[in-house]
Parts: C-alpha cells; structure tokens; sequence
C-alpha cells in the first residue's frame, strides 16, 4: 500500500490545487448561473430552466458506473489535466453560438452532459489524490480544504453572477469561465500527485473492474447502507436544484441579484462549515454528527427555505444548510477514504457517485415536470389542491415550487436521516475498523469471491 505524502509536504501542493481549483469552479458554476436564468428568461419554462441540472446530473449517473475503474487505470492527475481542457473547449463552443445569435436551449442540454461527465471523472480522481496526497490523520482537515475550495467558488459565482450577467453579458460570463480553466491546468501541471504502488497486476476487463466495485461494495453493508441513506437526502437535494432558482426568480420578479444572495447563502455557510472541518480533527463518533447534520441540514435548507417569499427567510435557511452540510460531507467523506483500500479508490468512489447520485437527476426532472404539468395548475387560484394548502403556501406558480420542495424536504431530508439511528450497520460504523474490515469478514465466503475480483484489475 503506498504512503501518502508526510506532513511536512502536503499542504502546499495541496493548497495550490486547491486553490486553482476554486477559480475554475467559480468560472464553471458562474456559467450555469448564466445559462440557466437566461433559459428561465427566455422561455419561462421551469422544464427549460432545469435542462442542464437534469442533463448534468443524468451525465454523472451514468459515466461514473466506468469512470471510477477507468480513473484507477490512469494517470490522475493527466486525468483531471485532460477533463478541464475539454471543459474549456465546451465553454467556447456555447460562447461561440451565442454570439453567432444561435444558442438554443438544446444546447444546454448537451452543455449539461460534458460538465456532468467531466465531473464523474474528476470527482474519484480528487478524491483518490486526496488519499494518495495525505496522511490518513489529517484526510478530514484536507476534505475540509477541497470542499472549502468548492464553496468559495460557489460563494464567488453566487455573489458575482447576477451582477456580471447584467454587466457584460453571457459572452463575458463564458470568457471569465476559459481562463479560469487555464489557471487549474497550469496549477495541476505544476504539482505532483502519487500514483499508488503497482498491485503487478494486468489491468483485464473494464466491466470485470466495476463489477469488483460494486462486490467491494456488497460486502461492506456498513458503508453501502451509509451511501444509500446519502442517495435518499439527494431526493430532496434533486427538487431543490429542479425549483429553487425558479421560484426565487418567481417571487422576486425575476431579480437576478437577490438568486445570487439567495444561492451566495448556502456557499458561505458551506465556506464556514468547511473551515470549521479543516481545524477540527473530528469526533470519535463520526455517524451520530452526520445524521444529525443532515437531518437539521434539510430543516432549515428545503423547509424553511421552501416556505420562504424573501430573501431574509432564504438567507437563513440556505446559511444554515451550508454549515450542516459541509460538517456531514466531510466526515462522511473521511469514513469512506478510511474503509476503502486506495488501490480500489477510484472505482469505488466512481460507483458510490454512480449511486449518492443516480436519484438527484431523477427527482429534478419529476419535479420541474409535476410542477409545470400537474401541481401548477392545481395550486392555482379557485383549484382543488390550492384550497386545501393554499393557507400555508400560497396559490400559483411560485406556490406549486414551494410545496415540491418541501414536502420532499420533509420526507427525504428531515425524517429518513434519523432512520439511520435504528439500523445497527450505520450506527457502528465508526467502529468497524480501517478498511471496513469487520465488514467483509462478517460475509464469510463473499470475501474470498471478493477478493479474487481484483485480479481483473
């Protein structure tokens, strides 16, 4: 098994990824801003709005069933290289239809896809370079670091958005977008990244290798079942990301600067979560936090702020969903480094995306779908459902969001966490040991089957 870097060398490299990779991201997300509330403008389809959500999401799904095997296989750090440069070769293509007055909404959809598929490679590639990059000790503090990273991107892109957009346009938000794309390559380039030693074995069949990733998966039911509660808050999560810029958008008259603070909340709340997981170690009793964390999390992120008409109310509940958040998503993170060999990393963490993911894509698109279609008209003025909720949420199109949001909240965000206090897999995690190796010895004959997997790899 290789060692990751010591603590006296880490941080630096680290850092500078880190922090090239927040002006990329801000660039990336400041584009989706753009697109989607130019989508929402020009067609006032919530269907339209959320296209990219969809797309992007459905991308990552999909891919990420062979792109954690394919990311073990290669070079990560050509691997990261690689995806941002064909991330910026995308951006000048939407930027060259849009000054060519041929941008369609199409178009977004496909834009959706490549960020989607980019991102379903370069999120086991980050994660297996952290574990490669870092000493186990101090994988939460680094975690912390690259989600930190992450929200100042969004807090940068939430807060700058609105007002670029108005500024200079959708062709200047796509400009900004290529240069940040140039800044990560060269940063990446400029540090290096520890491959893991060779197992001396010949890499076989991709679907061999991704089978043995899901195998390594059904034996450890502890972290499975951990990935599978994470994959029902995203049903939440999905409705947010499908609603939530709409119905801001809706309520506010379409003011592109109050979504940006709306969405500049959460991200600073993620920023303050971060930093707060990057000087804590962490407790001994890392699940019990994480439940917790995601259980108020969606209190205050789907509910409150699903039941919110102003920016005050959206404040509050986005900030401090951001805060809950980041602490469950770095500890959890933490959990599945420390029970997963780093030989295996990149497919494994690729199949847990494959999974955490696969309901987000779905519940955005039946969400935009059921309130354009079915729950819009019936929260209208006068209508069946509008009589009986109307008193708590209002009638019309903005109503019609806010219901979606919340009631998936409530379900999927605020009770099913607690759930995972009755399950005993998810409870004793933590003590399950390095590699989850309790686990895998409690399946007997599994673990040989297991075990033999790998030698596809």
């Amino acid at each position: 098994m290789s060692k990751a870097s010591s603590s006296h060398t880490w941080y630096r490299p680290f850092a500078l990824a880190m922090f090239a990779s927040m002006l990329s991201i801000s660039g990336t997300l400041m584009t989706q801003f753009a697109v989607i509330t130019w989508a929402w403008q020009t067609t006032g389809s919530t269907i339209a709005s959320g296209l990219i959500t969809v797309t992007s999401f459905s991308a990552v799904v999909g891919v990420s069933l062979f792109s954690g095997a394919l990311v073990d296989r290669w070079n990560r750090k050509k691997a990261i290289i690689v995806t941002d440069i064909i991330g910026g070769i995308t951006t000048g293509l939407i930027l060259l239809l849009h000054q060519a007055n041929q941008l369609q909404i199409w178009h977004l959809a496909i834009l959706g896809l490549v960020l989607g598929t980019l991102e379903a490679f370069q999120f086991p590639a980050y994660m297996a370079s952290i574990t490669m990059m870092v000493e186990p000790e101090q994988r939460s503090r680094a975690n912390g670091m690259f989600e930190t990273a992450w929200n100042l991107a969004e807090i940068i892109s939430a807060a700058l958005g609105g007002i670029l957009l108005a500024l200079i346009g959708l062709d200047g938000v796509l400009l900004i977008d290529l240069a940040s794309f140039a800044v990560i390559v060269l940063a990446i380039s400029l540090i290096h990244i520890p491959q893991p030693e060779s197992t001396g074995e010949v890499p076989g069949s991709l679907l061999l290798d991704v089978v043995a990733g899901f195998r390594y998966l059904l034996v450890r039911p502890s972290v499975l079942l951990t990935v599978l509660l994470f994959t029902s808050i995203n049903v939440a999560y999905g409705t947010y990301q499908g609603v939530f810029r709409p119905m801001v958008l809706v309520f506010t008259h379409n003011s592109e600067q109050i979504l940006g603070f709306a969405l500049a909340a959460v991200s600073i709340g993620n920023l303050i979560g971060g930093i707060f997981a990057t000087i804590w170690k962490g407790p001994k009793k890392r699940i019990p936090i994480i439940l917790l964390s995601w259980s108020v999390m969606s209190s205050f992120g789907f509910v409150l702020a699903g039941l919110g008409r102003s920016l005050p109310l959206w404040l509050v509940g986005r900030f401090m969903a951001g805060v809950l958040n980041m602490i469950a998503v770095t500890l959890s993170s933490a959990i599945w480094q420390d029970n997963v060999d780093e030989h295996v990393q990149g497919r494994v963490f690729g199949i847990i995306r494959l999974i955490s993911q696969g309901t987000v894509p779905i519940s955005a698109f039946l969400a935009t779908f059921l309130v354009q279609i079915v729950i819009g008209p019936a929260m209208q003025p006068g209508q069946g459902l509008a009589n009986l909720v109307g008193g708590l949420f209002g009638t019309g199109d903005g109503a019609s969001m806010s219901l979606a949001m919340v009631s998936t909240g409530l379900i999927f965000g605020v009770l099913l966490p607690l759930v995972g206090f009755l399950i005993p897999a998810i409870r004793n995690l933590d003590s399950q040991g390095s590699d989850g190796h309790q686990d895998a010895q409690s399946t007997g004959d599994m673990t040989h089957l297991e075990a033999g997997s790998f030698s596809h790899e």
